[in-house]
This record gives structure tokens, C-alpha cells and sequence, in this order.
């Protein structure tokens, strides 16, 4: 029983730490599907853009393969939240962070410059909520 609660409380506690890179995993996912060109829209999945070859290769094949795909990374966080020591949590947590944060702002960027530089205050925002899951760990 109370080897139950300790699992649950694990548990409770690695899906917490995974929101945020996981709500991050998601911009970027939707990101790099509003980057996409027209071309791809209207047919042509061989215009498929991203700088990571997987995410090309799986957006080649079909837009929807974006909603598997981000959860199994999710999945994936999950599991290393409630698998890897304290301190390999938060170096992933803020290396998670910074990578999707770094992904989506490459997107937007590409857009507009004034909408990137909008977004280095989200960005703020989120290093703020790293901070705080940080000091929770330890």
C-alpha cells in the first residue's frame, strides 16, 4: 500500500515536470506545420520543410503523423522524468525547454521579425516557469 502511494507519487510528480517541455513540444509541432509552404498544403508533400530529417521524412508521409509523433515524444519525457536522477531531470528539463524554445523561435522568425522579437517575451516567460520547476526538484 505504501509502496502503491510512493509509485503514484513518482508518477504524479514525472508528469508534472513534463508539461512544460511537453506544451513547448507541442508549439513547436505547430509550428513547423504552419511553416510549411503552400506547395505542401496543396498536395505536394515532397515540400516538406524542417531542419530535423525525421520530422521531414514523417511530414513527407503525412501531415497527421505530427499528433503520434508528439506523443510519443511526450512519452518518451515522461518516461526519463520518472526514470533518471534529480539532477539528470532538471538538465533535461532545461535542455528540453531551451531546444523547443530555440525550434519555435527559429519558425517564427522566419515569419516576422517584429512577431520574433514578440516571442522573446514568451520566452522570458517560460525560462521564469524553468526556474521555478528547478528549485522544486531540489
Amino acid at each position: 500500500m505504501l509502496e502503491d502511494r510512493i509509485n503514484a507519487a513518482r508518477l504524479r510528480e514525472a508528469v508534472r515536470r513534463a508539461v512544460l517541455p511537453s506544451v513547448l513540444a507541442l508549439a513547436d509541432v505547430i509550428a513547423t506545420l504552419l511553416g510549411q509552404p503552400a506547395a505542401y498544403w496543396q498536395g505536394d508533400l515532397q515540400a516538406a520543410t524542417d531542419a530535423n530529417p525525421l520530422v521531414v521524412r514523417a511530414l513527407r508521409f503525412s501531415p497527421w503523423l505530427s499528433i503520434p509523433g508528439w506523443l510519443a515524444w511526450v512519452g518518451m519525457i515522461v518516461t526519463f522524468m520518472l526514470a533518471a536522477a534529480p539532477v539528470w531531470r532538471v538538465r533535461a528539463l532545461v535542455f528540453l525547454c531551451l531546444a523547443h524554445l530555440c525550434f519555435v523561435w527559429a519558425w517564427v522568425l522566419k515569419w516576422n521579425l517584429v512577431a520574433g522579437l514578440s516571442f522573446s517575451l514568451v520566452a522570458f516567460w517560460v525560462t521564469v516557469l524553468m526556474r521555478h520547476q528547478i528549485h522544486r526538484v531540489r
